[in-house]
């Protein structure tokens, strides 16, 4: 690598796998907690579906910044109802929590989603927008 490479300066493009082709991730929606140990700086993600699959996406406003912590599905996925909050208005989803964290008063739930709006596979969400089938 030379000294002009933008994978040294932690652009938005860039990718440390030769391999892999990288797309700039949208920009959050809200400040994240200052304990939260997500980089603003760090804007990268692998996009299968290149620059459509980006375009497709759409902030989902009561999303949660991710835990700081080693995170792993529960053995049994708990059956939910999550509620989706669009600019466009709420949605309910019929789906599957599997995991949950509590840290500093604050309980978020990792519920699965397959949504083209949303670019990854689960979504952090309040607990009060959870709820048990």
């Amino acid at each position: 690598m030379s000294d002009d490479d933008p994978r040294l300066t932690g652009q938005a493009w860039s990718s440390l796998d030769d391999g892999t082709e990288w797309w700039p991730a949208l920009p959050r929606v809200g400040a994240a907690a200052d304990d939260d140990d997500v980089h603003a700086d760090d804007l990268t993600h692998t996009v299968p579906g290149g620059m459509d699959r980006v375009r497709s996406t759409r902030p989902l406003l009561n999303a949660q910044p991710v835990p700081r912590g080693v995170h792993h599905d529960v053995d049994r996925p708990i059956p939910v109802t999550a509620t989706l909050r669009w600019a466009t208005g709420d949605e309910q989803l019929d789906t599957h929590a599997v995991e949950w964290w509590t840290a500093s008063g604050r309980t978020v739930v990792r519920v699965q989603i397959a949504d083209p709006r949303v670019i990854t596979g689960a979504v952090w969400l309040p607990v009060e927008d959870v709820q048990r089938r």
